[in-house]
């Protein structure tokens, strides 16, 4: 099994063997990795400054993927490539985690990624890529971990996700989707991470959310999205991190069921028209929140449950209608 890792920790490991613990590239292979450490600038004064990152010139990317036949894990997280991604790359069939993460990669994600239907890893967040989301996706059958989140893609629906029945982790924050949240997705029993904030994303959260018990992140803040959360999502009790803010939702919410959540360590729920419903019974188990935002949730007056949230890093209030003569005599300090 080929690996290659080349990170901004510029941590390189290649033609890795598990049983042997013996080089297995072939020389075509061993002569490209070497074109590609000359091909490499690295800054001996690295920091965490971007700028110190490595840098690979080209055409090291293209040359790399068509000389590494055997290729099954590339790692390429924060590598400053600043080109385009080569159509080549899906003829790379062997390859099972391609992660090219905040490269600077720009231009059109090649359709041709669609062929490599062994892949359980692909990330490509944080580049320049436009244009629309291949439909190819719907073959990447084995897929498990999907991250194209903050990037500059044409709008398009979720619909094609709802194939992708293997999925645990869906990164689609700012891709420019729209449209209803598909009832495909239910399909995905063992999704864990649902992350769709800062699209255009219509409708109401469907009932069915509530059947997916084992997520733990799930971020819908920052859409178009309108009517009364379901009853169901109190069923979510795995959650560390919710983030609903920034929609139309109205109705009451519970908000002392969710803080049965003994695990949530983020909840927005600021800029909706929702009216908070909370218990005043301190029996009840608090969740050691870190970030809390219920700014116009109509509150009136202060939770009692935030006396007991010393953990908090960033508190957000705005646009209430509180009256507090000095608000740190409430919190004791604790924040």
């Amino acid at each position: 099994m080929l690996l290659l890792f080349l990170l901004s920790s510029f941590h390189l490991r290649t033609c890795y063997s598990s049983r042997s613990m013996q080089p297995l590239c072939h020389d075509d292979e061993s002569h490209a990795l070497l074109q590609l450490k000359e091909s490499l600038v690295i800054n001996e004064s690295a920091s965490s400054d971007p700028s110190a990152y490595p840098k690979l010139q080209k055409p090291g990317l293209q040359h790399l993927v068509e000389a590494l036949t055997n290729l099954e894990v590339l790692h390429l997280r924060a590598v400053n490539i600043s080109a385009k991604l080569p159509e080549s790359i899906g003829n790379r069939k062997s390859l099972k985690e391609f992660d090219v993460r905040d490269c600077h990669f720009s231009g059109v994600v090649p359709s041709s990624l669609g062929n490599l239907t062994k892949l359980s890893y692909l990330d490509l967040s944080h580049n320049s890529f436009y244009g629309k989301i291949p439909s190819t996706f719907v073959n990447l059958l084995q897929v498990s971990h999907l991250s194209l989140s903050n990037n500059n893609f044409s709008s398009g629906t979720l619909d094609w996700l709802g194939n992708l029945t293997k999925l645990k982790y869906v990164g689609l924050i700012e891709t420019n989707s729209y449209g209803n949240i598909p009832s495909s997705l239910r399909n995905l029993t063992q999704l864990t991470v649902l992350r769709l904030h800062g699209n255009k994303l219509t409708g109401q959260i469907p009932p069915w959310i509530g059947n997916h018990t084992q997520l733990i992140s799930l971020l819908l803040g920052d859409n178009e999205l309108h009517g009364a959360i379901p009853e169901s999502i109190y069923r979510l009790q795995n959650l560390e991190d919710l983030d609903l803010a920034f929609n139309s939702f109205s109705g009451s919410l519970e908000l002392h069921l969710l803080l049965k959540f003994r695990n949530l360590v983020s909840l927005q729920l600021s800029y909706n028209h929702l009216s908070l419903l909370y218990s005043h019974n301190a029996t009840i188990p608090q969740p050691k929140l870190e970030l809390l935002t219920l700014s116009r949730c109509n509150l009136v007056e202060l939770p009692s449950f935030l006396r007991d949230q010393n953990h908090l890093e960033y508190l957000e209030l705005k646009d209430n209608e509180l009256v507090l003569s000095n608000p740190w005599t409430y919190f004791h300090g604790t924040i």
